[in-house]
């Protein structure tokens, strides 16, 4: 059986989205872990340890030896190979702003992006295709070893959340909004519990991917539009 095509209407998208995952925002430096190669603009970052703090309302990227590699407003870090490259972000913030709040390293496929937006501090963004992200999604919001049908059904809805908070503004600034996207101004969802957890690839094993693809394009819908399909991982015992 061909896997389905995602949701099509003029509220959502006909072939599958590319997302910008916030990673980490409003900091000063950052230290990362390349899987490389990764192309720069016209060069090559190969394998190994890189730190990247602003200067002068510009990114600055050094190698482990302290030597400069690249500067510019933003720094676009694009795999040459997207099923065998990854970085490593290991001080990456968990639980921001909750009371869990702690940080763990985190591995990520697709583009970074390191962006200067304010002059003085750092934004990183994971440029990935929406299956990529949403693998990490399920293994980050629950166990990858839970039941084939709990994977499958946590696909659905966390596809779902995620294409109504890319579907198109209301015409009207009067009209109602329910989403997370209007939090974001420089990229579409955070990768942490004030969207939808996106801690990286460390715990995807082969029973998500499989029930990624088992649910591909899968999403629900109501009244001609995705729905907002929020979920919380406690009950409070009532179901």
């Amino acid at each position: 059986m061909n896997a389905p095509a995602y949701p099509s209407s003029k509220n959502t998208h006909d072939k599958e989205p590319g997302l910008r995952v916030g990673l980490a925002e409003g900091i000063q430096k950052a230290r990362l872990l390349v899987e490389g190669p990764f192309r720069l603009a016209d060069k090559t970052i190969e394998a190994g340890s890189y730190t990247v703090h602003t200067e002068k309302g510009l990114v600055v990227l050094l190698n482990s030896q302290d030597q400069p590699v690249a500067r510019a407003a933003e720094l676009l870090l694009v795999p040459e190979n997207r099923a065998s490259c990854a970085f490593t972000l290991p001080e990456a913030s968990i639980g921001r702003d909750f009371h869990w709040q702690r940080t763990a390293s985190q591995t990520f496929r697709g583009s970074l992006a390191l962006c200067c937006f304010d002059k003085k501090t750092l934004t990183l963004i994971n440029h990935i295709p929406l299956e990529d992200y949403l693998e990490a999604v399920v293994c980050s919001e629950m166990s990858p070893n839970a039941s084939e049908e709990f994977l499958k059904a946590h696909c659905v809805i966390s596809r779902s959340w995620v294409l109504a908070q890319l579907r198109d503004r209301p015409a009207s600034a009067t009209e109602a909004t329910w989403t997370d996207a209007s939090a974001h101004e420089h990229y579409d969802v955070c990768n942490d519990d004030h969207c939808q957890r996106y801690h990286g690839i460390g715990e995807v094993n082969e029973a998500a991917r499989s029930a990624l693809a088992a649910t591909r394009g899968e999403a629900l819908w109501s009244e001609g539009h995705v729905c907002d399909a929020r979920f919380s991982k406690c009950c409070g015992g009532i179901t």
